[in-house]
């Protein structure tokens, strides 16, 4: 019998996929309450269950490239992070959009000139915490899932390998989170997005 439940599983995983592209009914994003990290059974953006384990993203820096997309827009972004945006700006109600793409010539070094980071803001601390705790719950599952690799929040700095650290930048992101996406993940090509 145990030897028959893994392809039993499967059998039905395979089924309820194929069913999903048929418009077949499944459980959706919306089964879990707002600001609620999901429980077993948890579906992608497209409301599709997770099959797999979360994506592997490097988190070495090898993503710090340094480089600029002057033809960035805030309108138009990458697809993966104008997708989480929008997902997450519906999912975490009170919660603002604080732009992704900034000008080449602003400040130092940023995802955000390259359109692979986004800040959500609040004055309200309740939407932000829920997002990080969204992200950072089960070792960072869902965060590997959407491609992020950092983020920041409240002076703390947290990646997967190494959890939260104390972050002493000039700006605590007191107000708002700072998310920063892998290329895979900007390109909406990780498990989170389907």
């Amino acid at each position: 019998m145990k030897r028959r439940l893994p392809i039993l599983g499967a059998i039905f995983a395979a089924f309820y996929v194929l069913g999903r592209e048929k418009g077949a009914k499944g459980p959706t994003t919306g089964t879990t309450p707002p600001g609620k990290p999901p429980t077993t059974g948890a579906t992608n953006i497209l409301g599709q269950p997770y099959i797999g384990p979360p994506d592997a993203v490097s988190y070495d820096f090898n993503y710090l490239t340094g480089t600029c997309n002057p033809n960035c827009s805030n309108a138009s972004p990458p697809p993966g992070v104008g997708a989480f945006r929008s997902w997450a700006l519906q999912r975490f109600p009170g919660g603002q959009d604080g732009g992704i793409c900034r000008a080449c010539h602003t400040g130092g070094h940023s995802e955000h000139k390259e359109g692979r980071a986004w800040d959500f803001s609040s004055a309200d601390p309740a939407p932000l915490q829920a997002l990080v705790d969204f992200l950072t719950a089960n070792n960072g599952e869902q965060a590997r899932r959407a491609g992020i690799f950092f983020l920041i929040y409240n002076h703390q700095k947290w990646r997967p390998d190494s959890g939260f650290t104390p972050y002493n930048g000039a700006n605590g992101h007191t107000t708002h989170v700072h998310l920063s996406f892998s290329h895979a993940g900007a390109a909406g090509a990780t498990s989170f997005y389907g």
